[in-house]
C-alpha cells in the first residue's frame, strides 16, 4: 500500500498557532491510514486540528500520554500493540482502549473497535444481532474488545477464538463474564475453524483479526474450512487481507476488509472529540484515491 505523492501533500493540514494536537499511538505504524482520516475529517470539519503518529515502545507509553495532554492535546487514536497499556493506564474499566479523550484532569478512554465493526457488518446489510456464533482468528486487544462488546449480545449463543498462544484464554473468558454462552479456545490450525464451523447452529461470523498477511501469511491454508459456511467473513485488515476474503467471495459469501471498520472506529471517536464526524463516503472516497 502506498500513497500518491500529491495526495499526501493535499492531505498535510495547515498549522498554525491555534491548531490542536491528537494522537495516533501505537508501534510499527507507519502503514497506518489514521492520520489521514483524521487530517481529512477535521479539514472537512473546519476543526482546527492535525493528527500526528507517536510511534513508540512500551515503556513510553505513559510519557506520550501525559505530553499530549500537557499540550492541551484533543486526544488520541491507539493502535496496536498499546491497547492493553493504555486502557491500564487511564483506569477505566475497559480492558482494550482505541480512543482517548479529555476528562476531568486527565485521559479517559472508549473502544469504538467492536461498534465500528458492528457499523462496518451493517453496510453489508447485516447485523451483529444476526449472529448466533463467533469465530474469531487471534486473540489480540482487537479481540478483546469484540468480546467485551459481545456481552451485550443476548442472542449470541457461541464464541469461539483459534489463537496460537493459549495465555490469554482466561482474559478473554473473563471478559464475557456475566454469560451463560460458551466460549472454546482451539488452535490456530485450520482443522479448528473447521471443526468450529460444523458444530455451528445458525448465522455464524468469522472474524480474521490477527496480523497474519502483513506477515507474509495470506491464511490460504483455512479457506477450505469455509465451505458451506452458513454467514459472513470480515478481515479485519484493510490492505492486502487474507485469502479468506477470496474464498468468500468465491463462494458469494457476504464478506468485508477490515476499510469500512476502519473508517467506522475513526467517525466514532471523532464523535467524542468535536462532537461530529466527517461523512463516511466523503473519507471513503477519498481512500480509494490515495491508496495504490
Amino acid at each position: 500500500m502506498q500513497m500518491k505523492s500529491d495526495q499526501i501533500t493535499k492531505l498535510r493540514p495547515e498549522i498554525t498557532g491555534t491548531t490542536r494536537v491528537l494522537g495516533l499511538i501505537g508501534r510499527d505504524i507507519s502503514y497506518s491510514l489514521s492520520p489521514i482520516i483524521h487530517n481529512f475529517s477535521a479539514a472537512q470539519l473546519n476543526e482546527d486540528c492535525v493528527c500526528i503518529p507517536f510511534d513508540v515502545d512500551a515503556l513510553s507509553v505513559k510519557s506520550v500520554l501525559d505530553a499530549l495532554w500537557s499540550m492541551g492535546g484533543v486526544g488520541a487514536s491507539i493502535t496496536t500493540p498499546h491497547k492493553e497499556a493504555v486502557a491500564r493506564e487511564v483506569a477505566g474499566k475497559l480492558g482494550s482502549v482505541n480512543s482517548i479523550y479529555r476528562s476531568g484532569s486527565y485521559w479517559a478512554g472508549q473502544s469504538t473497535d467492536a461498534e465500528g465493526l458492528a457499523n462496518a457488518i451493517k453496510r453489508m446489510g447485516l447485523k451483529m444481532n444476526n449472529f448466533k456464533h463467533v469465530v474469531i482468528l487471534g486473540n489480540g486487544g482487537v479481540t478483546l474488545a469484540i468480546v467485551e462488546y459481545l456481552r451485550s449480545f443476548p442472542s449470541l449463543s457461541e464464541l469461539t477464538i483459534i489463537r496460537r498462544s493459549p495465555d490469554r484464554d482466561a482474559l478473554l473468558s473473563n471478559a464475557l463474564i456475566p454469560n451463560e454462552r460458551i466460549i472454546k479456545f482451539l488452535p490456530f490450525q485450520p482443522d479448528s475453524l473447521e471443526s468450529a464451523l460444523a458444530d455451528s447452529s445458525g448465522e455464524t461470523l468469522v472474524i480474521q483479526a490477527t496480523n497474519a498477511p502483513y506477515h507474509g501469511d495470506d491464511l490460504a491454508r483455512f479457506c477450505p474450512a469455509i465451505n458451506g459456511l452458513n454467514g459472513a467473513v470480515v478481515d479485519l485488515i484493510y490492505s492486502n487481507p487474507s485469502k479468506l476474503i477470496d474464498k468468500a467471495k468465491e463462494l458469494n459469501l457476504p464478506c468485508q476488509d477490515g476499510l469500512p471498520m476502519l473508517i467506522e472506529q475513526a467517525l466514532l471517536s471523532q464523535q467524542r472529540w468535536w462532537g461530529k464526524s466527517a461523512d463516511y463516503q466523503s473519507v471513503f472516497e477519498m481512500l480509494k484515491h490515495v491508496i495504490k
